[in-house]
């Protein structure tokens, strides 16, 4: 029988505190950036355990891109860097980025994926089908301890397609999705959005609408969202800053390494650096 856990976002909160940062890594293993033409199970584990290894120090949290892995059939290895970092850094939130969400049968099922056969805490949920696509996931063993960040407003271009839409009462779509995500979460204290970094406008107007949610925000790596707007549109607070690619592949990303001070970078000196950089952009707009 597993321990009884404190409710997800008061553990989360509680980490970012003691460690002093909100960097989240993604976990995006692409065999192109790793030099290969292809990877096995082994070679994937491995580069995955020793980005985990080199980053955990600066990090609250691990986002783990789960297709990244099954497109390759490497499902299990997706179990095995969970109970990697469970096991070594037990205190770190570690978030499946699975975008599940169906009707409530179906997504019954998907919560036990996420929450049993990888044994996430956290995991990111698509909205369309509505509010009962999400409960299984917010409500699951009732106990608040496991996380749901419901996509929102998201950091790719095309994400004003249907986001941006108004609907027949005036209100657009991510406005609809942040309001039904206050309810959950007034309910399971468990529940918050995925935000791009690339609109802090709409960041700006979620927050002032509902100062309670969380903020799971990518874009400030390779998409080259502004961590300074994004931190002065949430104030630095409750908010996760995923930053996947640009951590993970360095040499790839990074052409100029003149801001580092051995002139090379490696995944633990750029999370470093972005956890730094946050910081010092938190300082002047926390409250």
């Amino acid at each position: 029988m597993e321990p009884v856990r404190a409710p997800f976002l008061e553990r989360l909160e509680s980490y970012q505190l003691r460690v002093s940062s909100l960097l989240c890594v993604g976990i995006d293993p692409d065999p192109r950036y790793m030099g290969l033409s292809d990877f096995d199970g082994s070679s994937l584990f491995s580069f995955c355990k020793d980005l985990v290894i080199q980053t955990a120090p600066f990090v609250c949290a691990f986002k783990i891109q789960v297709a990244r892995f099954a497109a390759y059939g490497f499902e299990d290895e997706v179990r095995r860097l969970v109970d990697f970092i469970h096991l070594h850094y037990p205190d770190i939130i570690v978030i499946l980025d699975a975008k599940r969400g169906d009707v409530p049968f179906t997504s019954e099922c998907y919560a036990k994926e996420c929450f049993e056969r990888y044994s996430a805490d956290a995991a990111t949920v698509n909205p369309y089908l509505g509010a009962d696509a999400v409960l299984p996931f917010s409500s699951y063993q009732e106990s608040g301890d496991r996380g749901v960040f419901v996509l929102c407003k998201t950091s790719n271009l095309g994400s004003s397609d249907l986001q941006e839409c108004t609907l027949y009462d005036g209100c657009n779509v991510y406005m609809r999705v942040a309001g039904l995500v206050s309810k959950f979460c007034s309910k399971y204290n468990n529940c918050g959005l995925v935000v791009g970094a690339t609109y802090p406008d709409a960041i700006s107007e979620i927050r002032l609408s509902y100062p309670h949610l969380w903020f799971l925000a990518p874009g400030c790596g390779v998409q080259g969202a502004s961590l300074e707007k994004l931190m002065e549109a949430t104030g630095g607070n409750k908010v996760l800053v995923a930053i996947s690619r640009s951590i993970s592949y360095p040499s790839y990303f990074f052409k100029d390494m003149s801001f580092f001070k051995d002139s090379k970078a490696t995944p633990a000196s750029v999370a470093l650096f972005m956890r730094d950089r946050i910081n010092k952009y938190r300082a002047v707009n926390v409250s």
